[in-house]
């Protein structure tokens, strides 16, 4: 949690409150915080710890000060220190961050994981005739989708044990023996129940938000897994049917999106749903977010997304009003937006990326 943390820090410098860090690690659904987590490139953390208490998350924040790893800047901007980039730097081969896929698995990561666990527990005690256990995960669609399963497409209760256990073997072996140790032992089954949070935490000597982070990243690691090759794993695929990759576009945005496509105007957009012109605006951007072939020259010309762009390598900055300083006055807030969040750029280095195919 700590590396995570200094990580966001680093990128994220003085353009975001400590609060903004929050709210992209819980995975706020706001444009801002998904638009930092693009423009920052700090998806992989959106939403990774969307139960993270406020308190918990401040009081790692002070004890990060405490051991000098961040500073303090004005009253809410802290940054990591020499001493927290060189930690961070140290303990690389101990925070897999390739490992997460936040953005992507915010709510894919979850329903798999229940789904998973009320399968297996499940199998394990049918198998030993044993119809009376009480569901390790009694959320109503993860156990009508377990019992819809077991009853149209399991017809053999030991090959499909086996063929789990197989997947399942496959899958961990690409962990390491304490990621894999603290998937396992989590497992619920025939008279042996999974082990909690605070149990893991004790026995692999972690903090209980660590063992969370770690079951998220190792979860986010088996889905790129199984995603790449899903006639492979055939159990595990079957567990994400009906499932699809998060896309954080609300349904007033998607309404607007359909506005587009007959050829509206964003005023004329604004006027037929009676809202103000920037709630259409926000829409875009919604949609821009999502739609990488989003027809962005219909709002910004080549010329102005250059100047654009160029600002923001001038001023090292996703700041708008740091872009707006310097670029021609005739372009918009509006325009910066959309372009900051169609651009490919890299705060750190100001030179475009090829966006990740598997983290």
């Amino acid at each position: 949690m700590e590396g995570i943390i200094i990580k966001c820090c680093s990128h994220l410098q003085e353009a975001r409150t400590v609060s903004g860090i929050y709210h992209l690690i819980t995975g706020k659904k706001s444009i801002q915080t998904v638009q930092d987590a693009h423009s920052y490139r700090l998806d992989q953390f959106f939403g990774i710890y969307k139960s993270l208490p406020k308190q918990d998350f401040d009081n790692i924040i002070a004890e990060l000060i405490s051991h000098e790893y961040l500073i303090v800047r004005g009253e809410s901007f802290v940054i990591p220190t020499t001493a927290g980039e060189k930690w961070l730097d140290q303990n690389r081969t101990d925070l897999p961050f390739e490992y997460f896929n936040g953005l992507k698995y915010i709510e894919t990561g979850i329903t798999y994981s229940q789904r998973l666990l009320l399968l297996i527990q499940t199998l394990t005690n049918i198998k030993m005739n044993n119809y009376s256990f009480i569901p390790i995960i009694d959320k109503s669609s993860i156990t009508t989708w377990v019992r819809t399963l077991y009853h149209t497409r399991i017809d053999n209760k030991n090959e499909w044990s086996h063929r789990i256990y197989e997947e399942l073997y496959t899958l961990l072996n690409q962990l390491t023996d304490l990621e894999a140790g603290l998937f396992v032992d989590r497992l619920t089954g025939f008279q042996r129940v999974g082990m909690s949070s605070h149990q893991l935490a004790t026995k692999y000597n972690l903090d209980v938000h660590n063992v969370y982070i770690h079951l998220v990243g190792i979860v986010h690691r088996l889905l790129d897994t199984i995603n790449s090759d899903k006639s492979k794993f055939y159990v595990m695929s079957l567990l994400l049917e009906d499932m699809t990759d998060n896309v954080f576009i609300t349904n007033s945005a998607k309404e607007t999106y359909h506005l587009l496509n007959q050829n509206l105007s964003i005023y004329e957009i604004a006027a037929y749903r009676k809202l103000k012109v920037n709630t259409i605006y926000d829409h875009v951007i919604e949609i821009a977010l999502n739609d990488e072939h989003f027809p962005k020259h219909n709002y910004v010309n080549e010329d102005e997304e250059q100047d654009i762009i160029n600002a923001i390598k001038q001023t090292n900055s996703f700041k708008l009003k740091d872009i707006k300083h310097i670029i021609d006055a005739n372009i918009s807030y509006f325009q910066i937006r959309l372009v900051i969040a169609m651009a490919k750029l890299s705060i750190k280095t100001g030179e475009e990326y090829e966006e990740k195919q598997s983290t």
